[in-house]
């Protein structure tokens, strides 16, 4: 009976493992290594953000393995990109008021 407790948690470790990982992978596609949504055509507005939260994006885009990451600028994009298709609707009702 203990060895397979000790087989499922084994087992249930690797799933979160495996799942932790896919997710990591997800984040790091979509947001760090992304560098679509930054068309160089267009103006772009100056935004300041808290000090503490520029210091995380830097951090986050170091953690890049293959030294691939995008600017700043990307990364931002890249999540309001997320943010609004996420919430759209939310977001579109707003706008129509």
């Amino acid at each position: 009976m203990k060895e397979k407790n000790k087989t499922r948690k084994a087992a249930n470790n690797a799933a979160k493992h495996s799942t932790n990982l896919k997710r990591f992978q997800r984040y790091m596609e979509r947001f760090v290594n992304n560098t679509g949504n930054i068309p160089t055509n267009k103006k772009y507005k100056v935004i300041e953000i808290a000090p503490e939260n520029a210091l995380r994006i830097r951090r986050i885009l170091l953690m890049s393995e293959d030294g691939t990451s995008c600017s700043v600028k990307a990364f931002v994009n890249n999540v309001l990109a997320e943010h609004f298709e996420k919430y759209a609707d939310v977001i579109n009702k707003i706008i129509e008021s």
